[in-house]
């Protein structure tokens, strides 16, 4: 049940983790100062950053863009795109809604507690960057970052035999991803 929260939580908080990978980098410092730079403030701003309207319509156009690809290259999928995507918004929606401001809390802190004790372990040199990186994602791997850009390309490049297979690897994998955040949010 736990496991459970923590891959709803990275699932949902992908954008809390993109400051945990510059930490890794090396390109932010004094994690224990909870002043202008520290960790939680930069992870808080990340957060409304990425809920602002700017954010909902940089996701509002991503969708589009699938769903061109989607009307292009599987049009017999259409229908089951759009039900898909209004799916993750609906989840996304309740997600951010006060019903569960406890829930992002806890899972908040319980994150937090996470990056810290790993990116301790990374600065003492216990592991590797590789294995912070994976560590902090929960050991999933970041497929779909890979294949939505590999589809981009593939557009691109016009391949539709590719694309149309890409498009089905992106479905299966939002499908699934849907029913890990709603399981999430029911526990």
């Amino acid at each position: 049940m736990r496991k459970k929260k923590k891959v709803i939580g990275l699932v949902l908080g992908l954008f809390l983790v993109l400051p945990g990978m510059a930490f890794a980098n090396g390109t932010m410092s004094n994690t224990t100062n909870k002043g202008e730079n520290s960790t939680e403030n930069r992870l808080d701003q990340r957060h409304y950053q990425m809920m602002d309207k700017n954010w909902q319509e940089k996701m509002k156009q991503k969708q589009q863009k699938l769903l061109s690809f989607v009307n292009k290259y599987t049009p017999e999928k259409t229908q089951e795109w759009e039900a898909v995507i209004k799916d993750r918004n609906r989840i996304i929606e309740k997600w951010q809604s006060p019903q569960f401001a406890e829930k992002r809390q806890q899972w908040k802190k319980e994150k937090m507690a996470k990056f810290e004790g790993l990116h301790k372990q990374y600065e003492e040199g216990k592991i590797t960057k590789e294995e912070f990186v994976k560590k902090v994602h929960g050991g999933k791997e970041t497929g779909h970052w890979k294949i939505y850009h590999e589809l981009k390309d593939s557009v691109k490049n016009n391949n539709h035999k590719r694309t149309a297979q890409l498009l089905n690897q992106l479905l299966t994998h939002y499908k699934k991803q849907n029913e890990i955040m709603n399981a999430a949010m029911k526990s």
